[in-house]
């Protein structure tokens, strides 16, 4: 926040001094607001610093509350991926030490011993066949 009030602090200055220094100059609004007389550019400067103030703050306003909208959202998903991890935790401080995930993995590993397979195209004694 500080960041952005700086910034447009900075900017709104700038064109302030820009109109200070041109001060003298008259411009005929006349086309455009309709002022019956010509107008310093310190007006017109002033003017637009305290437009690009209301613009960068309301850009400001609604980038702030995107991102607090995505932070909660994040929040939520990290909650309930904490609540699923606990519930698998709590699920394998039930299960006794010798569970079936082991005996499954365990069974598995005895139906099928190292063997290397051959690959796909390949002669029998694993190299390819003549041509």
């Amino acid at each position: 926040m500080k960041i952005v009030l700086w910034i447009l602090g900075v900017l709104a200055l700038l064109l302030v001094l820009l109109g200070a220094v041109n001060r003298a100059t008259l411009v005929s609004l006349d086309y455009v607001v309709g002022t019956t007389g010509p107008v310093s550019l310190f007006w017109v400067a002033l003017v637009g610093a305290a437009a690009v103030l209301v613009a960068g703050l309301a850009g400001w306003a609604a980038g702030a509350a995107r991102a607090g909208g995505a932070r909660a959202k994040l929040e939520r998903e990290l909650e309930a991926t904490y609540r699923r991890l606990r519930e698998s935790q709590a699920r394998a401080a039930a299960t006794p030490a010798g569970g079936t995930a082991v005996a499954d993995a365990d069974a598995a590993t005895a139906a099928a011993p190292n063997a290397v397979m051959p690959e796909a195209g390949s002669a029998p004694g694993g190299r390819d066949a003549p041509a």
